[in-house]
């Protein structure tokens, strides 16, 4: 938590509430932030997509509340709103919920990696919160791929996304020309939900169970087959994998799999090599500059010259 409750400091922004107490730090292009009437403020006017974050501690899911307020400035388009999943504190450069005033209104976006909106019903204009001179309460929880958006206890945005970032990363306050401020910072934060993927492995033509497979995941994390072709494989955020089951007598078969639960099943069916043919030549023959002879029986093969 931090309610800002401290002395005007434009230089030292300061830390959270202890016990758990983190730095505040400007993000790399963020030179206007302060604290100012027991506020975070950022910015005046100029400047696009800067902010500040909280050095120290990465998450990937969370339930974050604070007042916010939008200030004009010289430009008919300005933002603000929180940033999560940020490689560097401040930076704003991955998925976040934006409370955005511009010359058409009051909106909410949800925004990721490559600034570019998300599919689906995710901009909202609403009578509601339609005043951008007052203050509003922004609530954003993520948690593994799934973002929810609240302004004024009012839900605006529940969507879910396979393919933006739920990786770690950093929580900042952002603004985008303007000015804004923040206040009040409830921030809760969850342990990755992980899910087990299970299932087995068996013989392509004989459907029998295969021990001794592996099953490895691309991004990480792997077990082998037991006796009745079973396998587990536990600890997986929420996320979507590559997985792929093999032996050395069996080339790999490959699976996409998506972890969105506690358990998930992906079974595959793996056919073993041909029975290898062995060559042999001892070359136990008379000397020759015509015919070079042949490879051992059974398996016997004729020499050539080039």
């Amino acid at each position: 938590t931090d309610s800002f409750d401290r002395l005007d400091n434009a230089t030292d922004l300061g830390w959270t509430d202890a016990p758990n107490a983190y730095h505040w730090i400007a993000g790399p292009s963020e030179s206007l932030a302060s604290i100012s009437g027991n506020q975070m403020r950022l910015g005046d006017v100029g400047g696009s997509c800067n902010g500040v974050g909280l050095d120290g501690i990465r998450m990937d899911n969370f339930d974050a509340t604070v007042t916010m307020h939008v200030g004009v400035g010289s430009t008919d388009y300005v933002s603000a709103g929180l940033g999560y999943r940020d490689p560097a504190p401040g930076d704003g450069l991955t998925g976040r919920g934006y409370f955005t005033l511009d010359h058409l209104g009051v909106a909410m976006h949800l925004w990721r990696t490559d600034a570019s909106v998300l599919a689906g019903a995710i901009w909202h204009n609403s009578a509601s919160f339609a005043d951008p001179l007052e203050t509003h309460t922004l609530r954003v929880r993520a948690i593994g791929p799934h973002h929810q958006i609240w302004v004024d206890s009012t839900p605006l945005i529940d969507y879910i996304d396979w393919t933006g970032n739920n990786d770690p990363g950093y929580f900042s306050f952002l603004r985008n020309k303007g000015w804004a401020t923040f206040d009040d910072l409830s921030l809760t934060v969850y342990q990755a939900p992980t899910g087990t993927i299970t299932g087995h492995v068996t013989d392509a033509v004989t459907g029998a169970p295969i021990e001794g497979i592996k099953v490895l995941l691309k991004e990480g994390g792997s077990d082998t087959t037991l006796a009745d072709g079973s396998y587990a494989i536990t600890g997986n955020p929420y996320k979507s994998y590559t997985a792929i089951a093999y032996d050395d007598n069996h080339p790999g078969v490959i699976k996409p799999v998506t972890v969105s639960s506690s358990s998930v099943t992906l079974d595959f069916q793996v056919k073993a090599l041909p029975a290898p043919t062995t060559i042999t030549d001892s070359f136990n023959r008379s000397d020759s500059t015509i015919d070079l002879g042949w490879t051992d029986a059974s398996n016997a093969f004729h020499w050539v010259p080039a």
